[in-house]
């Protein structure tokens, strides 16, 4: 069996991805970050053979060195690769800005801000339901549109947030939202997300 060739290229810059993450575990963390900016470069003409964790790696890298505002460049920028890169496909996209978002959340919480964490919470929730509409995946679709499900995604959020009290109304909004496939307005909802909270404040 004849194999495909894996050029330089792509050795080079997973050795680079290999040294990133070697340098991260001996504390080297401005070496890591230094690596994965290299792998990045020559990535750029193979992205479709990495997964969008590859590049999640960098902003949580840049967050664990203390440039938390780097790091939120970097996943904003992302943001922006993703919905432009013509690799991605619609069925695609959508999963991949999901999983953006949510490390978004994520970083957002580490950074104590954990009511604008909610809005990414419900981003990702929603993103990820566009994916599977996309994608015809009609009998996960049914089971993540369930209040139960909903709830269970928003649990760790508001509990972070000090709002288990606005369960009932950011479901609400995902619901209404998800009555919409696969158009969601994204602008509109962090509009609401952010007068309920306003609304609602302790």
């Amino acid at each position: 069996m004849t194999y495909p060739s894996v050029s330089p290229e792509l050795v080079k810059a997973d050795r680079l991805l290999e040294e990133a993450t070697t340098k991260k575990k001996s504390g080297d963390i401005n070496g890591a970050i230094q690596a994965l900016r290299d792998s990045y470069k020559i990535l750029n003409e193979n992205s479709m053979l990495y997964s969008i964790q590859t590049y999640l790696r960098l902003p949580l890298y840049l967050q664990e060195a203390g440039k938390s505002d780097e790091a939120w460049s970097e996943f904003n920028q992302l943001v922006t690769w993703v919905n432009t890169k013509p690799r991605y496909s619609p069925e695609v996209t959508p999963m991949d800005l999901s999983i953006i978002w949510d490390k978004m959340r994520l970083h957002l919480q580490r950074q104590g801000n954990n009511d604008y964490a909610m809005q990414f919470a419900v981003w990702s929730y929603l993103s990820w339901a566009v994916g599977l509409y996309m994608q015809k995946r009609e009998d996960e679709l049914e089971a993540y549109k369930t209040e139960t499900n909903i709830q269970k995604a928003l649990k760790i959020p508001l509990h972070k947030a000090d709002k288990k009290f606005l369960t009932d109304r950011l479901v609400k909004i995902i619901l209404d939202s998800l009555n919409d496939l696969p158009a969601v307005d994204y602008k509109e909802i962090a509009k609401r997300i952010q007068e309920e909270m306003k609304l609602n404040s302790k």
